[in-house]
């Protein structure tokens, strides 16, 4: 989900690895400049293996000696919240993102075919979100996690 905006701009994350998990030490994300604040970026796209970032949080990014702007810290949570799920079967895939899309998600391939990343808006209820999610994954059907929920969306569940 690149941002359509002409002044889009990658942000290089690094992201922590466990056991070789993810696949990638670093995660570039499309974001834009925030007009009247220095070095203060909009994520436009949904994080696929950052933790603690959604889609509209403002973060601060700067660029080193030439190289690509690189993330230096979060400024503001924009509302909206991550999760990441994990399809068992390669076939169902389509099946799983069309049913979260349904309750209001917006749902982004990655690069990984069975790796779906979810983007929940400030104003979609993720409570049956979260139910569906939780008896999918007791049937095995799925494996998910959060990357983040926002504050009113924990109350949710």
């Amino acid at each position: 989900m690149k941002s359509t905006r002409d002044d889009a701009v990658e942000v290089q994350f690094t992201v922590h690895q466990d056991d070789g998990w993810p696949p990638t030490p670093v995660e570039p994300i499309w974001c834009v400049p925030v007009r009247g604040e220095a070095d203060v970026y909009k994520v436009t796209n949904v994080p696929i293996h950052v933790l603690g970032l959604a889609r509209g949080d403002d973060i601060c990014a700067e660029r080193g000696q030439g190289g690509p702007l690189e993330f230096v810290r979060h400024v503001r949570h924009g509302g909206h919240s991550t999760l990441r799920v994990i399809v068992a079967e390669l076939d169902d895939v389509d099946a799983v993102a069309e049913t979260v899309r349904s309750f209001g998600a917006v749902v982004q391939d990655t690069y990984i075919p069975q790796l779906l990343c979810v983007d929940v808006p400030a104003d979609v209820d993720m409570t049956p979100i979260m139910a569906w999610l939780t008896d999918a994954d007791a049937s095995e059907r799925i494996d998910w996690e959060e990357g983040v929920v926002a504050p009113h969306h924990m109350v949710a569940h």
